[in-house]
């Protein structure tokens, strides 16, 4: 078994219901990352060679670390992937899988690249894939490349990684014996895209609280690089990096619960599922979304419910997105509220007639035109009786509230999930 270190190098069990003892024993999740792919590696690790390597993110990165010889420069990608041949077992470094092809010079310079960035994930059976990748470099007479890239590699390694911290890397797994591995390095922008890339295509693999831990951190270096990411809203869902409702929460809850009722399964269940809704509704902790969108996750994953919505879906609207919608409206005190940019169509003139020239004054821009912004500040602490007065003002001139709320209710991001 191995476990998924957080991203800040702790290690926390997830999966108690939001009040202690709601959620039965065989429903609960942790961060655990237990998904083996690979009995001899155990752990769920995704091995990236030449060929899989789609986007050559990772090709580019070694001719950048390493100065490869020239006949890896000057070898075409067929030469290289081994893409277009049909190559038997026995010219890959792991014929179990087919990883590593060393059927040229080339191949087996970058295979053996490819290899070492990864040999930690590979166990005991790292050795006998390393040889058979040396062996083919003996075949071609490349042994002194191999050997000097070995010798470069291992020296990077010993000077670069161990300065870095759990939190540049994306993936960070952690053996019962106490050894500890870490993959996708996100140090700069090629690597931050090629994390982001390998979330997309195999997040649905991961549990809820996993795929929320490994996204964050991509989503963290992205914003620190600069980087633009193609699956940016994507990555935030897995991340969960946005705002929820706590009624879509609630009643996906509550969907679950009467499933399981319809098909007489779990009463127990039921009863958690039904529980943890009320609590959602009743709760503003910070963090009670994501513990239940986590029991969501479980819920479905342990009954295999797939039309009832995804937990992902719940994270659709960014928190920087509703910030922005919720900036762009003003509450009065009387709970009514306006989208600020259809403030610019009242005229000076009839905001004087009404709350006269000083207050037209504040709100003007030169003299001339309302200022949206600045209107926006003075009718956010208007009285109640100048706010209705303001209502009927803008409601003969065909302006809308966009709702209204009870005005002890301030505004929320929420309101515009």
């Amino acid at each position: 078994m191995v476990i998924l270190l957080l991203q800040f190098g702790q290690e926390q069990e997830h999966g108690s219901a939001l009040e202690s003892g709601l959620m039965p024993a065989r429903l609960r999740t942790s961060v655990h990352w237990t998904l083996p792919l690979n009995k001899n590696i155990g752990v769920f690790v995704m091995i990236i060679d030449q060929v899989s390597d789609k986007s050559g993110v990772k090709l580019h990165g070694f001719t950048k670390l390493y100065n490869v010889p020239e006949f890896v420069k000057s070898a075409s990608s067929g030469d290289i992937t081994g893409n277009g041949t049909d190559l038997p077992s026995s010219v890959y470094g792991d014929p179990r899988t087919l990883k590593f092809p060393c059927h040229t010079p080339s191949s087996t310079y970058v295979s053996l690249a490819y290899f070492l960035d990864q040999e930690e994930s590979f166990g005991k059976i790292a050795s006998s894939i390393k040889e058979r990748i040396l062996k083919a470099g003996d075949y071609f007479g490349i042994r002194p490349s191999l050997d000097e890239l070995v010798t470069k590699h291992a020296s990077m390694q010993k000077h670069s990684e161990d300065s870095l911290s759990d939190d540049d890397f994306a993936i960070v797994v952690k053996f019962e014996t106490g050894r500890k591995t870490r993959s996708y390095p996100i140090r700069n922008e090629q690597e931050v895209k090629a994390a982001a890339e390998w979330m997309g295509k195999y997040a649905n693999d991961l549990n809820f609280k996993d795929r929320n831990t490994i996204a964050g951190k991509i989503l963290v270096k992205a914003a620190e690089y600069g980087v633009g990411l193609e699956n940016e809203s994507e990555i935030t869902k897995f991340a969960a990096d946005g705002l929820v409702s706590k009624v879509k929460v609630a009643n996906m809850l509550f969907d679950r619960a009467k499933a399981l009722k319809v098909l007489k399964k779990d009463p127990e269940i039921q009863e958690m599922l039904a529980k943890t809704a009320q609590h959602v509704l009743n709760n503003n902790a910070p963090d009670i979304m994501d513990k239940a969108a986590s029991i969501i996750s479980s819920v479905d994953e342990q009954y295999k419910f797939k039309s009832l919505g995804s937990v992902n879906d719940l994270y659709t609207l960014s928190v920087k997105t509703a910030s922005k919608l919720a900036s762009a409206h003003i509450q009065l005190t009387n709970g009514s509220v306006y989208k600020k940019a259809e403030l610019e169509s009242i005229k000076l003139d009839e905001i004087k007639d009404l709350f006269g020239n000083e207050f037209a004054d504040r709100v003007s821009s030169g003299g001339l035109f309302v200022d949206s912004e600045k209107l926006a500040e003075e009718l956010a602490t208007l009285p109640r009786g100048d706010a209705g007065l303001f209502d009927k003002l803008v409601d003969g001139l065909g302006i809308k509230t966009a709702y209204k709320q009870a005005s002890s209710n301030v505004i929320k991001v929420e309101d515009f999930v």
